[in-house]
């Protein structure tokens, strides 16, 4: 689901800025001070109540007013650090923030934002403490008056699922038993971020030493629904294999030819009992590169599917791509070739 962190600045406007430094001195006249409230939407793992604090960077023309500056969440509301800053009519402002605090630091002058060598998860044990990772911009030309700035934080990670579908010609009552399915990818790398672009997205690099293979077994309890799959005897739906605890969240990455692929093992059986002498099933592995979908490339805050589709002839593999929001809904196939 795609993230949305409201954080409002409430500011009465009116004070001109006469230096450069990140804390403006309280004024003689009475101001309201800036202000803090978060409405969040389902993330990978966090609710509202989990929010603990965020970076921000942002001001107008060569002034500075937050640099890093965290913001975190007290019993009285959200606060940050390093005096009250205040609007300045009439100038042009931008904002940028990374979730959570910590993570980014500013280089290249304050032009750029960096995260490095961030790990996501390597094990299941890893999965369900996965860190959301996201970044959100606005900019905001300020009046006397000025009204609440919205910071629309955006996932920055790519999520990833698992689901497995009978062809639609696979005779009624016929089953598969998963057996297991490996998945590998990268799982670390460190992202930028221009401070010079309107909306920027985050671009990533990968550290090709962190390859890590995912395997789902279906005895070890890391598949859900994985026996018993069965053919309706007309349109069969795809069936998610692995629990949502399970879903895999993977920095951004381009595809290699040699690199990130899975592999499925599995028996297709009839609706015979065992013990009949018409009972008769195929127990088949195989394995599958990535590089052979039509889409060479993970982008920030994707939520793709791989289902594998499978027939009593071969195996296919149809990817679904959508963001977190809408899950996939009205999003056409990507076929492997």
């Amino acid at each position: 689901m795609k993230v949305i962190l409201r954080i409002i600045f409430g500011i009465l406007g009116g004070v001109v800025m006469t230096s450069c430094v990140s804390t403006v001195s309280e004024p003689e006249t009475s101001h309201t001070p800036i202000q803090f409230g978060t409405s969040v939407s389902r993330a990978a793992v966090n609710t509202a109540d989990d929010l603990s604090s965020f970076s921000v960077w942002g001001g107008y023309e060569n002034v500075s007013l937050f640099d890093g500056t965290e913001v975190s969440k007290t019993s009285d509301g959200w606060t940050y650090e390093g005096g009250t800053r205040y609007w300045v009519p009439g100038k042009t402002f931008n904002f940028y923030a990374v979730y959570p605090s910590g993570k980014a630091t500013s280089e290249d002058s304050g032009q750029t934002l960096k995260v490095s060598d961030f790990q996501c998860p390597r094990s299941f044990e890893e999965l369900s403490e996965v860190t959301d990772l996201m970044t959100a911009y606005n900019s905001v030309n300020a009046t006397v008056n000025q009204g609440p700035v919205d910071l629309m934080f955006k996932h920055a990670l790519t999520r990833v699922n698992l689901a497995v579908k009978l062809a639609d010609d696979i005779p009624a009552g016929y089953k598969v038993d998963i057996l297991f399915l490996n998945f590998g990818a990268f799982t670390k790398g460190n992202m930028t971020l221009s401070l010079n672009t309107q909306s920027p997205i985050p671009e990533w690099t990968v550290d090709n030493t962190s390859f890590q293979v995912f395997s789902f077994s279906g005895t070890g309890g890391t598949l859900v629904n994985h026996t018993d799959i069965t053919a309706s005897g007309g349109q069969n739906v795809s069936v998610d294999i692995t629990p949502e605890e399970y879903d895999m969240y993977f920095i951004p990455q381009t595809i290699q030819e040699k690199g990130q692929n899975m592999k499925i093992r599995y028996v297709l059986k009839n609706d015979k009992p065992e013990t009949d002498p018409g009972y008769r099933y195929i127990e088949n592995e195989i394995e599958i590169p990535l590089y052979n979908a039509s889409i060479t490339k993970w982008n920030p805050g994707d939520y793709i599917t791989y289902t594998v589709t499978i027939s009593r002839y071969n195996v296919t593999v149809v990817l679904n791509v959508g963001d977190w929001e809408d899950g996939n809904l009205g999003n056409e196939n990507i076929d492997f070739e």
